[in-house]
């Protein structure tokens, strides 16, 4: 410990007042001032015919946007109307449809269908007692005479048969 004590004291840097005594000053050059011709913009650059072509180039371009914006809203314009026109065509035909449809149902009625054939075809309803009702049952039954070679067939056949009937007898 005595050694600490022999030792010069070591400064802390909050207590150092070296940091805030005079320093000598230095000498600043002194700047100097360049006046330079002022830019006022790109065409102040540009040479007298680059300004006139640049200003026409410009020009053209803004006549060449508002020519395409008229347009545009030209042809809006007329597909609007187009539109217009095709929704009154649509509504028509919607209309024309359920006409159509209201006259088609009736007509299929049973009913219309009639006396539509009452009163256009002369057709009468059929009374009860016009209708007969025919059963089928087993024990009836239809024949059906033949015709063509069949019969030819057959006759030659019982035309021979009664020759040899008389021969053998």
């Amino acid at each position: 410990m005595q050694q600490n004590m022999n030792a010069a004291p070591r400064m802390q840097p909050e207590y150092d007042l070296a940091t805030f005594a005079p320093r000598p000053e230095r000498r600043r050059e002194e700047l100097r001032v360049v006046k330079t011709p002022k830019k006022k913009g790109l065409l102040r650059r540009l040479p007298v015919s680059m300004q006139t072509l640049s200003l026409m180039l410009m020009g053209a371009l803004m006549a060449g946007l508002m020519l395409s914006v008229l347009f545009s809203q030209t042809k809006v314009t007329e597909l609007t109307g187009d539109i217009q026109t095709q929704q009154q065509q649509l509504v028509e035909l919607q209309s024309e449809y359920a006409y159509l449809s209201n006259e088609m149902e009736m007509k299929a009625n049973i009913t219309q269908v009639e006396q539509y054939a009452q009163d256009q075809l002369g057709l009468v309803k059929l009374d009860q007692s016009q209708i007969i009702y025919v059963s089928g049952k087993a024990e009836n039954s239809v024949t059906r005479t033949k015709t063509g070679f069949g019969r030819f067939a057959d006759e030659l056949s019982s035309g021979l048969l009664s020759i040899m009937s008389y021969f053998t007898s």
